[in-house]
């Protein structure tokens, strides 16, 4: 059997949380910290695909100092990431806008932008927060439901459909 691992990753109260748990076939795994000055939480959830695949994902923090972690220990034998918006909190744009450039920058993964809460009328569409992020047609952005199984799965696919693409894109120029 192939394990997966993916990274779902997010500015503080994106729904990261909700994402894996809303998908993961075994209760969420958290370890969470209060500080006087941040909330600090590790996530962890399963999800068998069939016979042959399990996802192992995994919720990062979501504070600056952390950052060091993605590129540590989150890079190794990762298959892809999700980075997960609020799209109900327009405060958390400017940080979101600084999550997925970084990610952009460092992890060489293939991802997508899941965002949350598209049924919140005053949030953006996918394409208009795509613009207010200053991000490229590129950058898959995907409507979902945190607490939605079957919307958590159409975003997995979409990531799944960036990890085709990218190997297709490798054995074409090989």
């Amino acid at each position: 059997m192939q394990t997966a691992k993916i990274i779902v990753v997010g500015s503080f109260a994106s729904g990261k949380d909700a994402f894996i748990q809303a998908i993961s076939e075994i209760d969420l795994v958290a370890t969470e910290l209060q500080t006087a000055e941040n909330h600090v939480a590790l996530y962890f959830g399963r999800y068998t695909v069939d016979d042959e695949l399990v996802i192992h994902l995994f919720g990062t923090p979501d504070t600056r100092r952390f950052e060091f972690a993605w590129d540590i220990n989150y890079s190794r034998d990762l298959l892809g990431y999700v980075i997960v918006i609020n799209n109900a909190l327009p405060d958390a744009y400017p940080e979101a806008e600084r999550i997925v450039n970084l990610f952009r920058k460092s992890a060489p993964a293939p991802f997508v932008v899941a965002v949350n809460d598209q049924d919140d009328t005053n949030g953006l569409s996918p394409e208009e927060l795509r613009r207010v992020l200053h991000q490229p047609e590129s950058v898959k952005f995907i409507p979902y439901g945190a607490n939605d199984t079957e919307s958590v799965k159409k975003v997995l696919l979409g990531l799944m459909y960036e990890i085709f693409d990218r190997v297709n894109i490798r054995k074409q120029g090989a």
